[in-house]
C-alpha cells in the first residue's frame, strides 16, 4: 500500500515543534526553582516553600509527559508508513514497517537496528535496486547520535532526580536536566530535516509514477 508521505509529515514536524516547546517550558520551570533553591547565587526560599513550588509544578509534568508520548507516536507512524512506501518500489530491504517500528523497544538492538531500518527507507526512496548502497550524510548520523543521546540522558536525569531530596543535591541534578536542552534542540531541527527529505524523496516517487500512469492512458494521436 502506498501512501503520500507529505500530509503525515506536515503533522509529525508540527509534533515535533510541540515537543520542543514542551521541553522549552520544562527548562523554564527548571529554571524557576533553581532560582528558588539559590542556584543564581541569591538567598534560597525556606524549605516551605520550596516545597509549595515544587507541588505547584506537578499538574504541569503530566501535560509535557503527554506531548513527549504524541511526539514519539507520530515519529514511529511516520516510520512505519514510509518504509512501506519504500517497500513497494525496492526488493532489497532486509527491514519491514513492522520491525522498524518493533527494534525501537529492543535492548541492545535499538542502539542501531532503528537507525539502518531508517537509512534504508531513505536508500530505497533514492536507489530501489541497491539501497544499502546509499550511504547515510553525516547529518543523519549526528540525528542518530543525538536520538541515542536524549534516550539516555533521560533515564539518567531521571533516577537522579528521583534519588534527589534535599536542596543541596537537588540543584545539581535540576542544573542536569536544564543542559539536556543542548540535545533537544539541535534534535529537533534534525528531526525535522529527516521528516521533510523523506518525504520530499518518496513524493517525487509518486509524482513520477503518477504522470506516467497518466501518460499511459492518454489517447494516442490520430494519424
Amino acid at each position: 500500500m502506498l501512501s503520500d508521505p507529505r500530509r503525515l509529515t506536515r503533522w509529525t514536524i508540527a509534533f515535533v515543534c510541540l515537543w520542543l516547546l514542551g521541553s522549552l517550558g520544562q527548562t523554564g520551570l527548571d529554571l524557576w526553582q533553581i532560582k528558588l533553591l539559590g542556584g543564581f547565587g541569591g538567598s534560597a526560599a525556606t524549605p516551605v516553600a520550596v516545597a509549595r513550588a515544587v507541588e505547584a509544578t506537578d499538574p504541569v509534568q503530566m501535560p509535557f509527559l503527554l506531548i513527549g508520548l504524541l511526539f514519539h507516536v507520530a515519529f514511529l507512524r511516520w516510520v512505519y508508513v514510509t518504509n512501506r512506501n519504500a517497500q513497494q518500489w525496492s526488493d532489497s530491504m532486509s527491514i519491514n514497517p513492522g520491525w522498524n517500528v518493533g527494534w525501537f523497544f529492543v535492548p541492545v538492538a535499538s542502539l542501531w537496528m532503528p537507525f539502518r531500518g531508517i537509512c534504508e527507507t531513505r536508500g530505497a526512496s533514492i536507489d530501489p535496486d541497491a539501497p544499502g548502497a546509499v550511504p547515510a550524510p553525516t547529518w543523519l548520523w549526528i540525528w542518530w547520535g543525538l536520538w541515542i543521546a536524549m534516550s539516555a540522558y533521560g533515564n539518567v536525569t531521571g533516577v537522579i532526580l528521583n534519588v534527589t531530596n534535599t536542596p543541596s543535591l537537588s540543584l545539581p541534578a535540576i542544573w542536569t536536566q536544564v543542559a539536556g536542552l543542548g540535545i533537544d534542540v539541535p534534535l529537533a531541527v534534525l528531526t525535522c530535516r529527516l521528516l521533510s527529505d523523506v518525504a520530499t524523496l518518496q513524493s517525487r516517487h509518486i509524482d513520477l509514477s503518477a504522470s506516467h500512469a497518466r501518460a499511459g492512458h492518454e489517447p494516442l494521436p490520430q494519424a
